[in-house]
């Protein structure tokens, strides 16, 4: 479930995409949700638009696995 303060990434149907934090939600009588997302960074100007919730994405966290050694830069160089 997508939760208010959220950082989430917003993908609509035509196409464009930003990063945002969920403002607000609401559902409607027939269980549809959608989610008012401000723009990251936008400040007060951009106090978000509604969005539905098939348009609002949360990201996993990156796995970075952990190397022994650290990597040297001759080895890139080389490849």
């Amino acid at each position: 479930m997508i939760e208010v303060g959220q950082e989430v990434t917003v993908i609509t149907e035509k196409g464009t995409a930003y990063n945002g934090f969920v403002m607000a939600s609401a559902t409607s009588s027939d269980g549809t949700r959608a989610y008012k997302i401000s723009v990251d960074g936008g400040g007060l100007q951009q106090l978000g638009q509604w969005h539905k919730a098939g348009d609002v994405f949360v990201l996993d966290p990156l796995e970075v696995p952990q190397q022994k050694e650290p990597l040297q830069m001759r080895s890139f160089l080389r490849h």
